[in-house]
């Protein structure tokens, strides 16, 4: 699956991906052109509803003129989510 936008503005920059059935590899990369990062975080929800911080999952390439991220997840079950949050400067 695949999205892209071009022009718009957020106030709040995520992507929540909600698990439909067993997932063995989840992975969600995301590009922001023309940016620098400033902060990223990641969380992972469970079904009974906690939620784990797995920032240490998510890989930054903000190296060149976009800013790239990547989190990668295993085993999830339906009705987890899996929520990437990100900030930049253009």
């Amino acid at each position: 699956m695949e999205f892209a936008c071009d022009g718009p503005r957020f106030d709040k920059r995520y992507w929540r991906q909600c698990m439909m059935r067993n997932v063995r590899h989840l992975t969600l990369q995301v590009t922001s052109a023309n940016s620098r990062l400033v902060s990223c975080s990641a969380t992972e929800e469970h079904t009974d509803g906690s939620e784990t911080d797995v920032t240490d999952s998510v890989l930054c390439d903000d190296d060149g003129p976009d800013v790239r991220l990547t989190v990668v997840r295993d085993y999830l079950r339906p009705n987890q989510y899996v929520t990437l949050r990100w900030d930049v400067t253009r």
